[in-house]
């Protein structure tokens, strides 16, 4: 299996149907794998199917945000396959397509199957990057879950607070914007450019083009979340905003964050509070996992050679 699936990666790569118009040329180099345009403009179609917000970029910024995705992809394929070989045909496999044609709004895995052949995109192609995905997380769980720390006690705090105020809970709707760097310069070059979108395209562009957190794909969405599922330092900083507004630079592990309060809202909520404080431990468990994600990734970056044309 694993023979097959890095032969199916390389055929993937060197191999454009007879439908295909123009040249073929390639557009990067990661190692000894070669990139096609091609392959770029099918990533362009697949982050197009995933957030439609993509199509209102301009091709050179898409052009750009694929060749960054693919990048990644082959960063992370290259790491996975040190340890594990890629399963695209498991049940859990199978529970993620499901959940993400439904996402998409199709109502069978047949009518998205044709439509993806309408992208000349294939079942078996996004089977493939969830099972890199779903890799790739189940080796930065092996990798750090013994580096996660969860002060239950400070959580339940929280919890009590919210429990006790729970007449009406405030609950916000967040974006973020996540990058890294490696000099004081290089922040600097990076967040006067976000700034600078921000004002020129909003948040959720911004976000697809600048941020290296999987919630870009979403514009940055990060969904409806309570008070007590985020950090001190995070609700400190969220507090002080009107709706549309957002937070100056807050430094987490791993790199820097700016987030973005997208509406706000009262809710009366019977909590279970045994569940509840299992959701709590289980995001912050996911929230540092991201970070170690996000630390490992960059780490394993620099090991590679990346020549883009």
């Amino acid at each position: 299996m694993k023979i097959f699936l890095i032969l199916f990666f390389i055929i993937k790569l060197i191999t454009v149907p007879s439908n295909a118009q123009g040249e073929v040329s390639i557009v990067l180099k990661i190692n000894n794998k070669i990139i096609t345009n091609y392959d770029l403009l099918k990533e362009r179609r697949y982050l197009e199917l995933l957030s439609p917000a993509v199509n209102t970029l301009d091709n050179k910024q898409i052009d750009n945000l694929a060749k960054q995705s693919l990048i990644k992809e082959f960063v992370k394929v290259n790491e996975i396959l040190k340890y594990y070989t890629i399963i695209i045909d498991s049940p859990y496999i199978t529970n993620l397509l499901k959940q993400l044609f439904t996402k998409l709004n199709f109502s069978n895995e047949e009518e998205f199957k044709n439509h993806l052949l309408t992208l000349d995109l294939s079942l078996d192609e996004l089977r493939y990057k969830l099972g890199i995905e779903a890799a790739w997380n189940k080796l930065i769980y092996e990798k750090y879950v013994s580096l996660i720390k969860v002060d239950e006690d400070l959580l339940r705090e929280k919890l009590d607070l919210e429990v006790s105020e729970i007449d009406k809970q405030k609950i916000f709707l967040l974006s973020e914007i996540f990058f890294s760097s490696n000099t004081k310069d290089e922040f600097n070059k990076i967040y006067n450019e976000i700034i600078a979108s921000i004002s020129q395209i909003g948040f959720q562009k911004s976000a697809i083009i600048y941020s290296t957190s999987d919630t870009s794909k979403n514009g940055g969405e990060i969904g409806w979340v309570r008070s007590a599922q985020l950090s001190k330092k995070i609700l400190k900083n969220i507090k002080k905003l009107n709706k549309g507004e957002f937070t100056d630079v807050i430094n987490i592990p791993g790199g820097s964050l700016i987030v973005r309060l997208d509406d706000i809202k009262e809710e009366e909520v019977v909590i279970d509070y045994d569940q509840e404080l299992k959701k709590i431990i289980r995001k912050e468990k996911d929230r540092q996992l991201n970070q170690y994600s996000n630390i490992h990734y960059k780490k394993i970056k620099k090991q590679n050679k990346i020549d883009e044309n």
